[in-house]
This record gives structure tokens, sequence and C-alpha cells, in this order.
């Protein structure tokens, strides 16, 4: 990014320089009971190399890594939200959303178990109108 100049206000939101998803490795666990899995504890690993570009500038900065750890999707256990938005204000909108300060949506427990027993119980956030990003296999 050499001979790129940025405005001073430019400065005052944070960037996303990059980012990564990575699997966890862990050794085999042999505990099948409660009591004894504090005995068989092991470590998990996980790598990732950032490539990180900024241009040339006149002021200081401060570089921060964020490390969230998630637990494996279950996607057959998860409400589909294509059939449960029933009104247009639930589908993304370019001119609201663009308007969010905080550009996060709820997860609620619905989204991660059907059939959780508080179904509109917080579990989480996650980036604005992911839920309706679909990796679907080739």
């Amino acid at each position: 990014m050499q001979g790129i100049a940025l405005e001073p206000d430019d400065f005052k939101r944070p960037w996303l320089l990059d980012s990564d998803r990575v699997s966890i490795g862990f050794a085999e666990r042999f505990a099948t009971d409660g009591p004894n899995l504090d005995a068989s504890v092991t470590l998990g690993r996980a790598s990732a190399t950032l490539s990180l570009n900024v241009p040339q500038q006149d002021v200081s900065g401060m570089i921060i890594f964020t490390v969230e750890v998630l637990p494996e999707r279950i996607d057959e256990r998860m409400s589909d939200e294509f059939i449960l938005t029933t009104t247009v204000d639930g589908l993304p909108n370019a001119l609201r959303d663009v308007q969010r300060t905080e550009p996060v949506d709820l997860v609620l427990n619905r989204r991660i178990d059907a059939k959780h027993t508080t179904p509109s119980g917080l579990y989480g956030y996650e980036p604005m109108n992911d839920k309706w990003f679909r990796s679907t296999p080739p």
C-alpha cells in the first residue's frame, strides 16, 4: 500500500486488516464419564497466518488481534431463517443497515438449536446479516 495517503479522519474508525477461520486440533479424549473428563483434558492448538498491509501514515496506531472460539455448527438442529422470516422488515435493507453504529445482529438460542428450551434467549452475536449467508457445497 505504498503511495496511498489517507486523511486523519479515516483513522477514527477501526479497519479490518485481515481475518481467517481455522479449526482447532485436539488430541483424543479417553474418558467416557463426567468425573474422569477432568483427568483427561487435552490441549488444543490452532494456527493462522494473516497478511497485514497498512498505508504509510503520520499518526500512530494500534493493531489489535481478537480471537473467538466457537463450537462447531450443528446444521441439522439449527432453525431455517428463510422459513421463519414472514415480514419484509426481517430481510436485509441497505438503507437501514448502513446507519447502524454497531454492525452486529443478535443470535437467539433457536438459531443454534430449533428445539431449545428458551428459544428467545440470547446465544451471542454475529456480523450484521450473516444469517443470510449460505455456504452450500458445489
